[in-house]
């Protein structure tokens, strides 16, 4: 240690951050005592001991034993005082061992702790068993003690009150056993007081399990409470002040500490979302929420946003997975307070990431819309040299987009009926009206898609309530609290386009139908018996027969040439498959043709189909 002229010492021992409540709990839940096994849990701290003296090189070899203590100048790490910790645990779990066997009776005792039994005399197995577990609680409590003076030498601050919490604890459970309930009562109160003040000013997880320990330090206090009135006659117990003067300096310190950390980690303290601030109260979450943060300003500050939507919607994933983690570990403390804030901080946490995939989901869909409009005008140009007609959007394509978007703005307008008030019915409203936007440009492309497809009456429809649709899109932006004009002009441009390519379908269809009935006449007036239509010829590609062709005007019978009735013998062809599933009838339904959404073939792509390419 470095000394100055002075005097003076430069150096000081490096302090240690520990959480002893959540350290134990974590511990007593992962080895038996959520069924109350205390004979595990004491095993746990035996096998735990030995690791931490192995690891700290504290063994005693083969020479004579000699206790070896840890002395606050020896603290060079957590380990040093983890030994103190467990050694109180150890004796604590034990002296509930002793507890639980009494409880049960001499008939019941667990074996472990009644392997020497001793020859019945007064007060027999029970009263000594009792002194034994008097003397293991003693023991816990002074390991407590021994604990609580290290993390007040070579702890933090917030170490310390929370380590002289636990020794207070610990010392009025003895004393609730001896019993000497005014001093039991004194230990608890005091233990409830740090605890207290402690959960005003941890994380939110640490606040959870402050206030865990106070509802399960309560029982105890009342009960000691009654014990008091009960010896004194049922005169009411004056219960005394809890000195904490040699501890303001340290709870104002730790207060101190806390709004610095608080001032440090402003920028990740809360998430704004609707115009509304939630508080972010563990550092995970916090943490977590500022890569959030981060990723959103690069996407604002970015050329092409496109590029970083998935890294910012993946780190409000990231997030809201955290959040429903915590609020499923925090559960009980709903009654507080605290979960209540986590609960809204998890539905603006699933709101903002539904906002980000909505707009992730507008970009491509306003990319693939420009390229389907591009590809339209190449058509009507006619420009087949076109070279990127590999990059042209088809309607089916749009529409999946569409699909995609529209579930984001359901889940979003369900979570605004979920949040209530006059924040979920401004939600709702606008986004209710983006649904409406978004399901009339739906049905615009599935009606280019019937159209590419020659569905000609199914497209005539579709785009006639597309125009429908438009209208009460526009109706409903009309009718919210914040304007859109931009989406309102879209909207009429839309039912412009509509309009447009519903007369065209209209033309299309009339011109079909001219088509087919000028093929009708002209097979009515062809339709004869004589020599013009006979027997195919041999450069005919195949012969034709009247039973598979009854809707051809083709003539199958008439002098000099033979008659083609029907095929012998018949042709070959494919059995049905799968008669155990019966499903035989799949061999009977008509899918519809996908030719329109095929990539059609040019004279360089079918050389290269000749040639084996």
């Amino acid at each position: 240690m470095d000394i100055d002229d002075d005097g003076e010492h430069v150096d000081r021992p490096p302090t240690f951050a520990l959480n002893v409540l959540q350290l134990v709990r974590l511990a007593q839940a992962q080895h038996g005592m959520r069924h109350s096994d205390y004979t595990r849990y004491r095993h746990y701290c035996s096998k735990r001991l030995r690791t931490l003296y192995k690891k700290l090189k504290m063994l005693h070899g083969r020479q004579k034993y000699q206790k070896k203590r840890v002395e606050a100048a020896n603290v060079t790490c957590e380990r040093h005082l983890h030994v103190s910790l467990v050694c109180a645990e150890r004796a604590w779990a034990h002296g509930m061992e002793l507890k639980k066997d009494i409880e049960n009776g001499p008939g019941k005792a667990s074996s472990s702790s009644s392997r020497k039994r001793p020859h019945p005399g007064k007060g027999g197995v029970s009263s000594v068993k009792r002194r034994h577990m008097l003397a293991r609680f003693k023991k816990a409590s002074a390991f407590a003690t021994e604990f609580s003076g290290l993390c007040a030498q070579r702890g933090g601050t917030k170490t310390a009150l929370e380590a002289e919490g636990y020794s207070a604890m610990m010392a009025g459970l003895w004393k609730m056993e001896v019993p000497d309930w005014q001093e039991a009562l004194n230990k608890l109160l005091r233990a409830k007081k740090l605890f207290e003040e402690l959960a005003k000013v941890g994380e939110f997880d640490q606040q959870a399990l402050f206030h865990q320990v106070l509802e399960e330090l309560e029982p105890s206090v009342r009960f000691c409470i009654y014990n008091l009135e009960r010896a004194q006659g049922g005169a009411a117990v004056q219960l005394q002040e809890v000195d904490l003067e040699h501890l303001e300096s340290k709870l104002a310190s730790l207060v101190v500490e806390a709004k610095s950390q608080a001032q440090q980690e402003q920028t990740a303290s809360s998430l704004e979302w609707c115009k509304i601030k939630y508080p972010v109260r563990s550092e995970m979450l916090r943490n977590s929420l500022q890569h959030a943060l981060d990723a959103e300003g690069q996407l604002r500050a970015a050329g092409d946003p496109l590029a970083l939507y998935d890294k910012v919607v993946s780190a409000y994933g990231e997030l809201k997975r955290l959040v429903q983690q915590a609020l499923n570990a925090g559960g009980g403390t709903t009654t507080l307070g605290l979960g209540s804030d986590l609960s809204d901080l998890a539905t603006a946490v699933n709101g903002t990431l539904l906002q980000h995939s909505i707009q992730k989901s507008l970009l491509l869909l306003q990319k693939e819309q420009k390229n389907f409009e591009d590809g339209m005008l190449q058509a009507l140009q006619a420009s087949k040299r076109s070279k990127d007609k590999a990059s042209r959007s088809k309607p089916g394509d749009v529409v999946r987009l569409h699909d995609t978007l529209i579930g984001h703005i359901t889940e979003l307008i369900e979570l605004g009926m979920k949040i209530g008030g006059a924040q979920g019915e401004v939600l709702m409203e606008q986004y209710a009206a983006k649904a409406a936007h978004y399901q009339a440009s739906r049905c615009y492309f599935v009606a280019h898609t019937h159209l590419a497809g020659k569905r000609l009456k199914e497209a005539h429809a579709l785009f006639d309530r597309c125009t429908k649709r438009a209208e009460d899109a526009i109706a409903r932006y009309k009718e919210c609290s914040e304007q859109d004009p931009d989406a309102v002009d879209a909207l009429t441009a839309l039912s412009k386009k509509a309009a447009a390519f519903r007369c065209c379908a209209r033309a299309e269809y009339a011109e079909e139908l001219l088509l087919v009935e000028q093929r009708t006449r002209q097979g009515m007036e062809s339709l004869s018996l004589g020599d013009q239509d006979g027997t195919p010829t041999a450069g005919s590609e195949e012969v034709r027969y009247l039973s598979d062709n009854m809707d051809s005007w083709e003539s199958f019978v008439g002098p000099g040439r033979s008659v083609r009735i029907f095929r012998i013998p018949p042709a070959l062809y494919s059995m049905p498959v799968k008669p155990i599933f019966l499903d035989t009838a799949l061999n009977h339904i008509e899918r519809p043709s996908l030719d329109q959404r095929l990539p059609k073939k040019t004279t360089f792509s079918r050389m290269l189909g000749w040639a084996g390419w």
